[in-house]
């Protein structure tokens, strides 16, 4: 796709269930999230629930790392040995990224260009929420990531 839109909003709050966990360099975040989604659903599923909408978190850390949340929105108990995280409410930048994680960082850098070229500054964790994400293929996947963002 190579026109992408992207739109100022306000994200919905969000209450998830999730683990987090680090990447020491993004080339690992693939290896890093999949399993943490994985046990998520798992753990959703022996509560008798289903694992619906996915979202992940990512921050940026000094050393070029990155801090990882991944779950799903969740409005059941706790579940020992998960955190209950609640996304707030929050002005995002927002796209979308049709098909393969493989090329998503190129979305992520378009993101971030537009938001360079047009004087926003960041304010927190960029998020992907996972709108399509069933499929065994994923060049039906579709995910809209969110960069919480403030006016210039």
């Amino acid at each position: 796709m190579s026109q992408r839109e992207f739109v100022v909003k306000q994200a919905v709050p969000r209450r998830i269930l999730a683990l987090s966990r680090t990447a020491t360099r993004p080339s690992e975040v693939p290896q890093v999230v999949g399993p943490m989604f994985g046990t998520v659903a798992d753990a959703i599923r022996e509560a008798g629930e289903c694992a619906d909408l996915g979202i992940a978190s990512y921050a940026m850390r000094p050393d070029g790392g990155l801090d990882i949340v991944a779950g799903f929105v969740w409005d059941g108990a706790e579940i020992p040995g998960f955190d209950i995280i609640e996304l707030p409410e929050v002005l995002v930048v927002s796209t979308t990224h049709y098909g393969v994680m493989a090329t998503i960082g190129e979305t992520w850098e378009a993101l971030m260009r537009w938001v360079d070229a047009n004087g926003f500054g960041l304010s927190g964790p960029g998020r992907e929420i996972y709108h399509e994400s069933a499929s065994e293929h994923q060049r039906d996947w579709v995910t809209e990531l969110q960069q919480p963002i403030v006016r210039p």
